[in-house]
């Protein structure tokens, strides 16, 4: 769209919200947003898996996932058809988890591997 930036985490907590919003009077206008947002959120996922703040590659160089914006990302995802994406993110949210010392990004990883049945014992 025009005019709009594509950041993952600001898509991502919309996404949340548009779920959230199912039923409403603008169903068919809601859904196709929710579309719109899922393959946003695909399109920015970066080579390895994960998601950073916006693009997983720029200028031709793959960018390196950020456990905050890949936790709030699969959460977003949550419910969504199951695809590649989803558990080589989850892979990586889980081999950096011991090793996060932010408590924002310690709080939304536990919270995404807990929402996809990951172990949290962290």
């Amino acid at each position: 769209m025009l005019e709009t930036a594509s950041w993952v985490v600001p898509t991502a907590y919309s996404l949340r919200a548009l779920k959230r919003a199912r039923g409403t009077s603008q169903q068919k206008l809601l859904e196709s947003r929710i579309v719109r947002g899922v393959e946003m959120l695909y399109d920015r996922i970066c080579p390895e898996g994960g998601w950073n703040a916006g693009n997983g590659v720029v200028y031709g160089v793959p960018l390196a996932p950020q456990p905050h914006a890949t936790a709030v990302a699969l959460l977003a995802l949550l419910g969504e058809p199951f695809n590649d994406c989803i558990p080589a993110s989850l892979n990586g949210l889980e081999r950096r988890a011991e090793s996060i010392l932010a408590p924002w990004s310690l709080s939304w990883t536990i919270l995404a591997l807990d929402a996809f049945r990951r172990p949290t014992r962290l």
